[in-house]
C-alpha cells in the first residue's frame, strides 16, 4: 500500500501562473453560459471534470464574479488543472456597456504513489527514460488546449484572436526529474 507520494506540478503559462484578459464593452458576463460547455469540448472530459465553483451577481451595483475549475486527466499520474476567474461589472441590460477582468491558467500534475524506496529508485529510473518525454507532449497538448480556450473566449467577447503557435519546450528545461 502507498502512503507517500511524488509530486511534480509546472505552471502551463510558466512563468506566470495565470493569463489575464480585459474586457469594456456589452454583456461581458455572456460567456459564462457557454463556459463549461466549452471547456467540455476543448479539453475532452465529462461533466464530473467540470465545476462552476462560484458565481455572484450584485443587483444593486451590477458587479459580478465567477469562478470555473476543470480537470483534464492523462493517465494515471498526470492531469490538467484548469482555473478560470472572472470579476467584472454589467447592469440590468446585457446591451448596455459593462467591464470584466478575466484570469485563466492550468497545472500540469504528476502525482506517484510509493511505498517504499526501492519502489521510488523504479519510478525515478521510469521517469528519466521514457516518462519525462510522455510528459513533455502533456505540457505542449495542455499548451495547445489553454490557447484554444483562450481564442475561444476572445471570439466570444469580439476581441481579436491570438495566434496559436506550436510550443516546443527546449530539452533540458526542467522536466529531466
Amino acid at each position: 500500500m502507498a502512503n507517500k507520494e511524488l509530486y511534480y506540478s509546472d505552471m502551463v503559462f510558466a512563468p506566470h501562473e495565470m493569463k489575464k484578459i480585459t474586457y469594456r464593452g456589452p454583456n461581458p458576463l455572456g460567456f459564462k453560459d457557454k463556459m463549461v460547455e466549452l471547456l467540455k469540448h476543448v479539453l475532452e472530459i465529462g461533466s464530473p471534470d467540470v465545476w462552476e465553483k462560484d458565481v455572484r451577481w450584485d443587483t444593486t451595483d451590477g458587479s459580478f464574479y465567477y469562478e470555473v475549475e476543470a480537470n483534464r486527466a492523462f493517465d494515471r499520474w498526470t492531469s490538467l488543472k484548469f482555473k478560470m476567474r472572472a470579476w467584472g461589472q454589467q447592469g440590468d441590460d446585457p446591451q448596455k456597456m459593462g467591464h470584466m477582468t478575466l484570469k485563466y491558467g492550468g497545472v500540469l500534475e504528476t502525482r506517484v504513489p510509493y511505498s517504499h524506496s526501492i519502489h521510488k529508485s523504479f519510478w525515478w529510473t521510469y521517469s528519466y527514460l521514457f516518462y519525462n518525454k510522455q510528459r513533455t507532449k502533456y505540457f505542449e497538448v495542455s499548451k495547445k488546449m489553454l490557447m484554444t480556450i483562450e481564442n475561444a473566449l476572445r471570439e466570444m467577447l469580439g476581441i481579436p484572436v491570438q495566434k496559436t503557435e506550436r510550443v516546443t519546450v527546449p530539452k533540458g528545461a526542467g522536466f529531466n526529474y
